[in-house]
């Protein structure tokens, strides 16, 4: 537990829901995408979620809670774990294109098993994040895609499944929070 009181302000500073509905949401849009054979939506995405979070932030939950500036030392700690999760994601990246171009191949149980690699690939960064921002509930996002992962397998169906069930967890809990936080009537200063 943290000690410091912006160690403890950190950690409450990610608990009105908004970083878990956009993470729902684009979790959501991908599953569709992929489903849909619309690969560009998928591609996208992140892309367009991630620019909203700043001005969505300031709209509705500054005005509520206030705006926080934390330390220097957290910030190029929060960036360092950022440039972090894109690194892993790389090689993440580069062992599961040669875990399916080695399962191609060979025909074998590790063709049926690049299904499940998508699910397991999101969960990874899920995973990243809730250490990073010490938030146990994205280990509980990341455990449901790793679940979901098998499934997909048994059953013989299109990955982006995986992601449309994965998102269920982000959308209710995210919606829950923030709806929780609107029903705080902002501060009009004046």
């Amino acid at each position: 537990m943290e000690k410091t009181l912006e160690g403890r302000l950190f950690r409450r500073y990610w608990d009105d829901g908004l970083l878990d509905l956009l993470v729902g949401v684009g979790v959501l849009l991908i599953g569709i995408g992929w489903v849909c054979d619309q690969v560009a939506l998928a591609a996208v995405t992140p892309a367009l979620l991630v620019p909203l979070w700043r001005p969505l932030r300031a709209r509705l939950v500054e005005p509520r809670l206030g705006a926080v500036e934390f330390a220097d030392k957290r910030v190029r700690r929060q960036r360092r774990h950022a440039l972090g999760l894109v690194g892993g994601g790389v090689v993440v990246f580069l062992i599961a294109l040669a875990f399916a171009l080695r399962g191609v191949g060979d025909g074998g149980a590790a063709r049926s098993w690049i299904a499940a690699m998508p699910a397991i690939l999101m969960a990874l960064p899920a995973a990243v994040v809730g250490a990073s921002l010490g938030l146990r509930r994205f280990f509980a996002y990341a455990g449901v895609l790793v679940a979901v992962a098998p499934v997909i397998v048994l059953l013989d169906t299109n990955p982006g499944w995986a992601f449309i069930a994965g998102a269920v967890a982000p959308l209710a809990l995210g919606a829950g929070l923030l709806a929780r936080l609107l029903r705080i009537d902002a501060e009009v200063e004046g």
